[in-house]
């Protein structure tokens, strides 16, 4: 399990948007919750960062559309909380969906 969730951790740090800027509105919330949802991973509380992820999402959702590739980052976030606390079904529908999402806007 510490592999898988070293490997998560990774994961979430490379899709993670830089939050060095100072982006307005609605992306700036949505960053501020994945930085949130970061902090918490890295701290192994997984039960919180799941939820600040799952909020972090729908706020993506909610603003920028089901297929905006802020929705792509946040499934690719909360899919590697997924994989540390071992349920790979939910991580591999989310990374599905991600991938999908990147495939469309390329």
């Amino acid at each position: 399990m510490k592999i898988n969730q070293t490997v998560a951790g990774w994961a979430f740090l490379v899709f993670l948007p830089a939050c060095a800027m100072a982006p307005q509105g609605p992306s700036a919330d949505w960053e501020t919750l994945n930085a949130e949802a970061l902090a918490l991973h890295h701290a192994a509380k997984y039960d919180r960062a799941v939820d600040v992820a799952t909020k972090a999402l729908a706020l993506a959702e909610t603003n920028r559309g089901p297929d905006h590739p802020e929705v792509a980052t946040s499934l690719t976030n909360l899919a590697a909380l997924y994989r540390a606390t071992e349920r790979a079904p939910a991580a591999d529908a989310l990374e599905k969906r991600a991938a999908r999402i990147r495939y469309v806007n390329q």
